[in-house]
């Protein structure tokens, strides 16, 4: 079971390192946003669209491009609103605190959208079927989340990761409803000149929230001698993020 509050705990601690050390959320945001802008390119009108788990905006900026006519954006920091004032000067917005999978979202959405952060939910099926009734027809949604070797390092050492789901789980969890644009995965792997700047990278970025343990010292000593061993490559330290893309379409 993930504990949310937990997470909301870790991101809040990270909020003012997080864009330093967010290198492969910021490069997902990046890619999602170069495979869903096409679409919205065909769209002569951005009307009402929902963010869920905005985050610092890596991909609130891209999206603010195409004038929503009201931007609803969903995190469970509260204090991102501040962090977020300088890219929404211009733009009519709300901004909606709590976990996205228990506070009511707004309805008649014509895009939805969110990066690096559906892994986290506790029922993804149940979400699904509860954006569906905020959508109009034909509306988009463009996500990103991860697959099951995210992480994979620390899942091999600790044996602990999140529940995530395969590209086939995915596609058959929303091809029911939507018709799929696009669903493609790809492998980020991350270098470091140590263990304890991998440890300190995760901590730096809050996502460590998923895997949070106590460690003591002939533990940590042995995760540590354990994860150079095995993951040592040329000298650096490696970590991986394994991101899936998704874009669907209302049917």
């Amino acid at each position: 079971m993930i504990d949310i509050e937990l997470v909301q705990k870790k991101f809040e601690k990270s909020i003012n390192s997080y864009n330093d050390h967010a290198i492969a959320q910021r490069q997902i945001a990046q890619k999602l946003y170069s495979l869903l802008s096409p679409y919205l390119a065909k769209s002569s009108l951005l009307g009402r669209v929902l963010e869920v788990g905005c985050g610092t905006g890596f991909l609130t900026h891209h999206i603010l491009q195409h004038y929503p006519s009201i931007y609803f954006l969903n995190d469970i920091n509260k204090h991102l609103e501040e962090v977020l004032q300088p890219l929404l000067r211009n733009q009519v917005y709300e901004y909606r605190i709590g976990d996205a999978e228990q506070i009511e979202l707004p309805k008649e959405l014509d895009l939805l959208v969110s990066s690096s952060c559906i892994q986290w939910f506790e029922n993804l099926p149940s979400f699904i079927n509860k954006i569906n009734q905020s959508l109009n027809n034909n509306a988009y949604v463009f996500l990103s989340t991860f697959g099951p070797s995210n992480m994979r390092e620390i899942r091999q050492i600790t044996g602990v990761g999140l529940p995530y789901y395969s590209l086939v789980d995915l596609q058959i969890l929303f091809q029911q409803k939507y018709e799929i644009l696009f669903l493609q995965e790809e492998f980020i792997t991350l270098s470091f000149n140590s263990v304890l700047d991998v440890l300190n990278h995760l901590k730096q970025t809050g996502v460590n929230g998923g895997f949070s343990r106590v460690w003591t010292k002939k533990a940590f000593m042995d995760f540590c001698v354990k994860y150079e061993c095995l993951f040592e490559n040329k000298n650096k330290i490696q970590l991986t993020y394994h991101p899936i893309y998704i874009g669907l379409k209302k049917r």
